[in-house]
């Protein structure tokens, strides 16, 4: 702004006189000397304002109002001056912080009460990415299912970095339960039919969801949010004046400068989604969007990705081995050792004192003292989605039997599969290798329960279960892979279902241990 504004013709005329001369104005008013009429013309002070003023309206200084007292703006503005005379001048952003820090001591702003909310909506589409394809081709095409299906997110977060519990809005006439089931912790669903917030939407989550944890905060609560009309409505206001809850609407078209939500949060998290879709995609071509299996994948994704980047980066250390009075080279410096060098020649036992293994998984038929390799596994036609591979360099992915004079102390974990230490392998009757049948088979040494769905000659393709806490539940896709007749341990009964969260216990098992 200018130094010496000029006014421009024909623009409103703002407060152009004295306190002094408005007070003079009021008082002949009141004395009936003057009407007020003839007051606004000789004192060129408006009508209106001298009629404010009469009645006790607009009392308040003009224009935005003041976030400080006339004496804290003085003393501010006198701090300045004084640090830019002894020759520390402060910038923008020094006096942000000075004010941030003044407020937080005086406890006029807490930023736990200052709340941040916005709606996302999720699709099955990926829209438009980059194909390579033949020079000249006008309509590159690239074919792939997908569906008007669509969800909607309500996040809300406040200045303390808090998040408060999703709200998941499908697009559907029913809400099944197999939608709610391992979705973000405390959650709350619903639906509607076109899969956006309306007033019935966001009054449920306003009231269930948001109003329980703005009214354990003392103080005014502020709600940041889109200027949407369709999301207030009476009861909405009613409970926000009953609980001190103000709303803060962002002006239009500018969500995308103002909403943090948009930038920080809501633009990693697409992209992941988008991931997860196009692997959901490339894998089950034909099927369409499960919504409870596309779930768990992105949330185990996020997951993931928040694991890496809050993980701890360890830097190993490395020394060079320099005798006394020689000097460092080039070669000494690119092939470091390590401080702590490791023999990977002679086996390690120290995570497997005491433990026996039974002659038919031990390599060696000699009973020595020697420590014999046990062999892996054979290779299947097809691996399960959870085997990982490891190096054969690595120490950790060798087993290594001891004697059989050894003690065993076997400990039960939290693992509902169990180990094959010192446990009688039961025999496999060929007579109940049926389709349908459910038997126990052996994987990574520990036993796993699943369904025969076809029988071959020397083994049958098996759908195994996998680990859910201290029982067992189905795969959301079938892990069938073949598994030989000396691998299929035993025939039991069909598990049995613990609840509605579809998990099973399995009783064998539990006898085995």
């Amino acid at each position: 702004m200018p130094r010496k504004p000029r006014r421009i013709l024909g623009a409103r005329n703002f407060k152009n006189y004295s306190q002094d001369k408005l007070q003079q104005a009021l008082e002949e008013i009141r004395s009936k000397s003057i009407s007020l009429r003839n007051a606004a013309k000789k004192y060129q002070i408006s009508k209106n304002t001298l009629w404010n003023k009469l009645h006790g309206k607009h009392e308040r200084m003009p224009g935005k109002p003041r976030v400080f007292t006339e004496q804290e703006e003085e003393s501010f503005a006198g701090h300045l001056i004084a640090l830019s005379a002894f020759g520390f001048p402060v910038t923008g952003e020094d006096l942000k912080i000075i004010v941030k820090s003044y407020l937080n001591r005086q406890g006029r702003k807490v930023p736990s009460n200052i709340w941040n909310y916005n709606e996302t909506n999720l699709v099955d589409d990926l829209g438009r990415s980059k194909v390579i394809t033949r020079k000249g081709t006008k309509y590159p095409e690239k074919i792939r299912n997908s569906s008007k299906a669509c969800t909607s997110l309500m996040i809300c977060g406040n200045a303390e970095g808090r998040l408060a519990p999703v709200y998941v809005n499908y697009k559907s006439q029913k809400l099944w339960s197999t939608w709610t089931e391992d979705g973000p912790l405390n959650a709350r669903y619903n639906r509607t039919s076109s899969g956006w917030f309306d007033f019935q939407v966001f009054e449920d989550w306003f009231i269930n969801l948001m109003l329980p944890l703005l009214k354990r905060q003392e103080g005014r609560k502020i709600l940041i949010g889109d200027n949407l009309s369709s999301h207030l409505n009476l009861e909405v206001i009613i409970q926000c004046e009953l609980n001190n809850v103000r709303f803060i609407a962002l002006p239009p078209n500018t969500t995308h400068l103002l909403q943090p939500l948009d930038v920080a949060y809501f633009r990693p998290m697409k992209g992941n989604w988008r991931h997860i879709l196009n692997d959901w995609k490339n894998i089950v071509a034909d099927d369409p969007i499960i919504k409870k299996v596309v779930g768990e994948s992105f949330l185990g994704h996020l997951t993931q990705k928040r694991q890496e980047a809050t993980a701890s980066r360890i830097c190993r250390k490395k020394k060079l081995q320099v005798a006394p009075g020689k000097g460092i080279t080039v070669s000494d410096v690119q092939n470091p050792v390590a401080t702590e060098p490791v023999d990977y020649s002679q086996p390690s036992t120290s995570g497997i004192q005491n433990i026996s293994i039974p002659e038919e998984l031990s390599d060696s038929s000699d009973s020595n003292k020697s420590l014999p390799l046990i062999k892996k596994p054979m290779q299947k036609t097809k691996r399960r989605k959870n085997r990982s591979d490891s190096s054969d360099d690595s120490i950790d992915s060798v087993t290594y039997a001891e004697s059989d004079d050894s003690p065993f102390n076997p400990e039960l974990s939290d693992d509902p599969s169990v180990e094959l230490e010192n446990i009688k392998r039961p025999a496999f009757s060929e007579k109940t290798k049926r389709v349908g049948d459910y038997v126990l088979v052996i994987y990574d040494r520990k036993y796993y329960p699943g369904e025969i769905t076809k029988v071959l000659n020397n083994g049958a393709i098996i759908n195994v279960m996998t680990p859910y806490g201290k029982q067992w539940k189905w795969p959301c896709h079938k892990d069938e892979i073949f598994y030989s007749d000396e691998e299929i341990v035993m025939a039991i009964k069909e598990p049995e279902r613990r609840g509605h969260r579809y998990v099973f216990d399995v009783p064998e098992l539990n006898n085995l241990a």
